[in-house]
């Protein structure tokens, strides 16, 4: 590890070259992302992201971090001060790593085995993307496929409320119609949750080519998807709430599809 650099100056170039990565057209151009928090940080380790530069609070570096940085990795020490304004958390424990991106594969590049995955559809809150990507993790999700108008999965926000797990994935990015035809293609059956079905979720036989497909906070899924989609099933709800957040949701049909699997002694994460 590189001798620690010490910046005392937002207006430093590293400095603002950082601060500039909050945005993703600046994420897009540089193959950039940030990383915030010693946990996140120890994710993204463990899913093979390759740290660039590393900012820390006065040569505070936990040790196990310390020990995986490659000997050109730039490392820079700042105040707490300086540290507070470029986090962008309430209560920051001092650490930021700067890491470099996946690449983001259309499905032609699609090599895994046939196994449950999840198609993002239009989603626009950062916060809500990162939580259903926590529980597509706990819930043995390994790809991720994103239509039109969903989200840069390195947003710091998708990150932080993952804690990190997003980074667990392989996502790909794809038009509704390429991502239909492919589906079809291998034989994958689309389930898509609305209000509206008539068939509850404890009907539904949720198998290895199952594709789960959730749509935007406010408009739900595309209608694209509602016409396409193989099943149309709802989660039952009682009392007044004829609705649920996109995460909450998301939480409990990922559950769902991997209880079915579990019931049926097969691990479909190995």
């Amino acid at each position: 590890m590189r001798e620690p650099l010490s910046i005392q100056s937002r207006n430093n170039p590293r400095i603002k070259a950082v601060v500039s990565l909050k945005d993703s057209r600046y994420r897009r151009q540089t193959g950039l992302f940030i990383v915030e928090g010693e946990h996140e940080i120890s994710i993204a380790l463990q899913y093979g992201y390759s740290i660039e530069t590393l900012i820390f609070i006065d040569n505070k570096i936990p040790l196990f971090i310390a020990k995986t940085l490659r000997n050109d990795v730039d490392t820079l020490s700042v105040s707490a001060d300086l540290f507070s304004k470029i986090s962008l958390r309430e209560h920051p424990d001092g650490i930021l790593a700067v890491c470099r991106a996946q690449k983001i594969l259309d499905l032609e590049n699609f090599n895994s085995p046939v196994r449950p995955l999840l198609i993002l559809d239009g989603l626009e809150k950062p916060g809500n993307h990162g939580a259903i990507l926590r529980s597509a993790s706990a819930f043995g999700i390994s790809e991720i496929i994103l239509n039109q108008g969903s989200l840069d999965p390195y947003n710091p926000n998708v990150i932080r409320n993952s804690r990190g797990h997003s980074l667990a994935f392989r996502h790909y990015q794809d038009s509704h119609e390429k991502t239909l035809n492919w589906l079809k293609r291998e034989r994958y059956i689309t389930y898509v949750a609305s209000p509206e079905a008539e068939m509850s979720i404890g009907n539904m036989k949720f198998d290895n080519n199952t594709a789960i497909i959730l749509g935007s906070e406010h408009a739900g899924v595309s209608d694209y998807w509602k016409k396409n989609a193989d099943r149309l099933f709802k989660i039952p709800m009682t009392g007044s709430v004829d609705s649920l957040n996109v995460a909450v949701s998301a939480a409990i049909v990922l559950y769902e599809v991997f209880k079915q699997k579990v019931d049926n002694s097969h691990n479909f994460a190995d």
